[in-house]
């Protein structure tokens, strides 16, 4: 799953990557967000899929559909195995965005709750797929608008963490998952093998303050013994 990130470069650099096919709808700022405790219900700055193009904005970790509120808390992880059959991501899982990090955190459980944090082999930033409802050129913002990371199961070196983990995508598949032009089975394609594969990825042990989402700062990510 995803339950934590780090999001600390600056949009910019996200965006280059990307080298995106369309139109870039709003401004991109080239100051870093550094943000190493991303925590679900805030706001966070991701690309939103447009037509046209795609747009950067601010939006809430965490979505449910409106006949689900009440209920448990928002979810904020959509299951890669049932995104296309549940009823609950019915009136999600056709909005996209991409919300660029620079690594997350997960907790093993057989070492005492042991935070780590997983991230690029190569130091670059990951772009994890999501889905939500968010405002475009046509819909305005709304009470229910939000987004909830895609996960896959976890294969490889990767079991030893977590059983589950994010889609990461390959920045120019991330730029397909941008566009609204691309054909629906080539989304479902990306979910279901576009995925960065376990050997593209690195990770150690960290300190436990990452537990409290009000912790923030570099010395987060800091391997320890």
């Amino acid at each position: 799953m995803c339950g934590r990130f780090v999001q600390a470069a600056a949009p910019g650099a996200y965006v280059k990557l990307l080298s995106l096919q369309g139109e870039l709808f709003g401004v991109v700022s080239d100051i870093q967000i550094e943000r190493y405790n991303v925590a679900p219900s805030t706001g966070v700055w991701v690309l939103t899929s447009e037509d046209g193009g795609a747009r950067p904005q601010t939006l809430r970790w965490g979505w449910e559909p409106h006949w689900a509120k009440g209920g448990k808390p928002p979810a904020i992880n959509a299951r890669a195995e049932t995104l296309w059959t549940s009823k609950f991501w019915a009136a999600a899982r056709h909005h996209r965005l991409i919300v660029p990090a620079d690594g997350w955190y997960e907790w093993v459980a057989a070492e005492g709750k042991q935070p780590y944090f997983l991230h690029a082999a190569d130091k670059a930033p990951l772009y994890f797929a999501a889905v939500g409802l968010f405002p475009t050129q046509t819909r305005a913002e709304q009470d229910d608008d939000g987004f909830a990371i895609v996960t896959g199961a976890a294969d490889a070196g990767l079991l030893d963490i977590h059983d589950r983990r994010p889609l990461v995508l390959p920045p120019a598949v991330a730029a397909e998952w941008l566009d609204s032009a691309t054909p629906a089975e080539r989304i479902e394609e990306i979910v279901a093998l576009c995925g960065l594969a376990a050997d593209a990825f690195a990770w150690h042990r960290v300190g436990k303050p990452v537990g409290n989402v009000k912790n923030q700062g570099k010395a987060l990510i800091a391997a320890i013994d």
